[in-house]
């Protein structure tokens, strides 16, 4: 990718383009960023004090194996000392080669902007070529969003990160590569939402793609017999390349599947349907006094 970044590009810049191969190296960095003023659609706007288009200076430690690259932080990264709005959460991505590159290795690294408060979420992408304990400026882009709550909607963002980078010690490496390489064994596989449409499923499929809501609606998802069969989430540059790297604020989601998911675990332990039963028939505090 070259040039001097002006606008966005499309998302099929932050994939391998035959011919590729292999990375020709292994990837294993903590890689220092600095807070940057990020090219935006949205310049000088400040949300609780804080700027939305600035890049916050955070630390990105990843690694990879077997062509994935691998974050090694789960949490969000978080810069309170800054003037950046946003926290970072990294998601897998990808490494290769390409023989344009001149002997370097590639990386694709998805991400989201966040903050700890609004807990909205910016999806982004970025990419860079490293080799050893080298990493030339990354580029990354922002290209969809879910809801927005305080940060004005629509935003859009892209530019150049330039940070040192410093090779990480092999034994904290492989101990938490081998987490994550636990973690991904119980993924269940993804496949197009098409392949699972029928004449029967047909008017479904309908109903999901309409009705409230569905103007704002990035991407649909559904689990059936333990597949998930998704459509494409469609941005502002074309389908986001890393679906399955996808992570969502959610608001009042969280409450609908946190109790359903406790009644069924009550269900179990009770072998019965607890939605009938009383509190107060289980919490001898709870129970009203006749006197």
């Amino acid at each position: 990718m070259a040039g001097s970044l002006e606008s966005q590009v499309d998302n099929l810049w932050f994939l391998p383009i035959e011919p590729f191969d292999e990375a020709h190296h292994v990837l294993g960095l903590s890689i220092g960023l600095s807070e940057t003023l990020m090219n935006c659609n949205l310049q000088g706007i400040e949300v609780n004090g804080r700027a939305i288009d600035y890049f916050p200076a955070v630390e990105f430690n990843v690694a990879s194996r077997d062509g994935d690259l691998i974050p090694l932080d789960h949490d969000l990264l978080r810069n309170l000392q800054g003037h950046s709005y946003w926290d970072v959460a990294l998601s897998p991505g990808k490494v290769w080669s390409e023989a344009d590159d001149g002997g370097w290795s590639r990386a694709a690294l998805p991400f989201q902007l966040t903050n700890n408060f609004e807990s909205d979420t910016h999806h982004g992408i970025a990419t860079f070529l490293y080799r050893d304990a080298e990493i030339l400026p990354i580029v990354f882009q922002i290209v969809a969003e879910t809801k927005a709550f305080l940060c004005p909607e629509n935003r859009q963002a892209w530019g150049w990160l330039k940070p040192p980078a410093a090779r990480l010690k092999s034994d904290d490496l492989n101990e938490r590569v081998d987490a994550y390489l636990g973690e991904i064994q119980d993924r269940l596989p993804i496949k197009s939402l098409g392949d699972w449409q029928s004449c029967d499923t047909q008017l479904y499929i309908k109903d999901i793609e309409q009705g409230l809501g569905s103007d704002s609606t990035i991407v649909t998802r559904l689990v059936v017999d333990d597949v998930i069969y998704t459509m494409p989430c469609q941005t502002s540059m074309g389908n986001y390349p890393y679906p399955r790297a996808m992570k969502f604020g959610i608001w009042s989601a969280t409450k609908t599947a946190l109790c359903t998911v406790a009644y069924l675990r009550l269900a179990q332990v009770m072998g019965e349907d607890p939605r009938d039963t009383e509190v107060a028939a289980l919490l001898s505090e709870a129970k009203v006094n006749a006197n």
